[in-house]
């Protein structure tokens, strides 16, 4: 049986686990944590954004070999979860072309919404609509 990733909110768009916000305890305020993707040997890895409040501010690209929670990670530093519109607007931008640029579509069907699988021979990213990896 295989596990379907679980996002932190209902309302995240495909390809987004969750969003966390420190609420400025450090220059990195926002946390996006990212659909995982498979290494060759099959380990999963989660994509992550972490960026200040303002267009001036920090905007780093990261990555973790486990899914960053806020009990799991950077611990008191994740912060609470919050929904994509209350990221700053320069910060969903660049959410939004992070999204783009790393779309997954199906080569059977052109399908472009990924569905997160957790374990099993389908891990990784497997399309919703025809359901073939």
């Amino acid at each position: 049986m295989t596990t379907i990733y679980r996002k932190s909110r209902a309302d995240y768009p495909p390809g987004i686990l969750a969003i966390y916000d420190n609420g400025g305890k450090t220059a990195d305020r926002y946390t996006v944590v990212f659909a995982p993707f498979a290494d060759d040997e099959g380990g999963l890895h989660y994509p992550t954004l972490d960026m200040g409040a303002t267009p001036q501010s920090v905007c780093m690209s990261g990555e973790y070999d486990f899914r960053p929670t806020p009990g799991r990670g950077r611990k008191s530093m994740m912060g609470r979860v919050v929904g994509m519109t209350d990221l700053p607007r320069d910060c969903r931008r660049v959410v939004e072309r992070h999204l783009r640029e790393n779309e997954v579509i199906c080569p059977r069907c052109g399908g472009a919404v990924p569905e997160l699988v957790a374990a099993g021979p389908h891990a990784g990213e497997r399309c919703r609509i025809c359901a073939t990896h």
